[in-house]
């Protein structure tokens, strides 16, 4: 089950902080799909189907740098829209498919983890619905 305006509200979060940026594009928007850039190098690209959001992150390099920010942006959504009722499994796409978060974590699954040292300042009060 995915709550009605999580994506649109996740979407909305991440153009916000794109334009934070000064040399980023303009995002590309419809109704289950949206391509979002920060800065002129990293593209995320977003799909809503049925209960479910996938993301994917170019270049694979800034892909630890976008799940912290998104992880971040999610749990912003979850206290302050949803009153904090939200629970999600977070699936990360290795070279053998889908494996969990933690999984992914524990294994230092690359190019998820390991989150580096400069990204530890992020915080859920970045960002603005």
């Amino acid at each position: 089950f995915c709550p009605y305006g999580l994506f649109e509200r996740l979407i909305c979060l991440c153009v916000a902080h794109s334009g934070r940026m000064r040399t980023t594009k303009a995002p590309k928007l419809t109704n289950s799909l949206a391509t979002v850039y920060f800065g002129q190098d990293t593209v995320l690209q977003f799909e809503h189907v049925y209960d479910q959001i996938f993301v994917s992150v170019q270049p694979s390099r800034k892909a630890n740098w976008c799940l912290k920010i998104m992880h971040s942006m999610i749990h912003k959504i979850n206290e302050e829209f949803l009153k904090k009722k939200l629970s999600w499994k977070l699936k990360l796409r290795g070279s053998n498919g889908y494996v969990s978060y933690e999984l992914a974590m524990k294994r230092e699954m690359k190019p998820w983890f390991p989150i580096s040292e400069e990204m530890t300042g992020i915080t859920l009060s970045n960002f603005h619905p």
